[in-house]
């Protein structure tokens, strides 16, 4: 966690590595990205780069309208990022199947479309919560539970860009 005095102007970027277990675990044990902060700062995500290399096998036991999204506090609140998919099955099984994949996530924005964020899908915040001292994490939703498949060289690289805010 970067130190000293935050600022809208001061960006900071981070990355995290997930291995094939993690990968599969996603919908039951959130990944943290960036550790909570002191009392009274806020993270403020800002975008975030997905690169996947599933060049040893796809995933399986995706269910419909699953997604993997970046969160605040192992997603329970505001959805900061847009999902990777959220329009089917297909979208998320396209996503975990492929073999080396990029996808771009943007912050939400209540002004934009739904579908202008990765690959053509979007998202929509659900719930509100305090969003003073808790951390960043990756998860998915998936209603079928962990995923299946994959193989242990798969690699899922999440680079992280945001900032921090003194709230007192």
């Amino acid at each position: 966690m970067p130190t000293g005095t935050y600022s809208p102007d001061a960006i900071f970027k981070t990355s995290v590595t997930l291995k094939d277990t993690q990968i599969k675990r996603l919908p039951t044990a959130p990944v943290e990205i960036v550790p909570a902060p002191s009392a009274g700062l806020t993270l403020v995500c800002h975008n975030a780069i997905l690169r996947s290399n599933f060049t040893g096998g796809a995933y399986t036991n995706i269910s419909d309208l699953g997604f993997i999204t970046i969160a605040e506090n192992g997603g329970n609140g505001l959805i900061l990022l847009a999902d990777v998919a959220s329009e089917g099955r297909d979208d998320l099984t396209g996503f975990l199947s492929k073999d080396d994949r990029t996808s771009y996530l943007k912050k939400y924005d209540n002004g934009s479309p739904p579908g202008a964020y990765v690959d053509g899908y979007g998202s929509s915040p659900s719930g509100v919560t305090s969003y003073l001292n808790v951390n960043i994490s990756i998860f998915a939703v998936n209603a079928a539970g962990n995923f299946t498949g994959g193989n242990a060289n798969n690699t899922l690289k999440i680079v992280l860009y945001y900032s921090i805010e003194d709230l007192t």
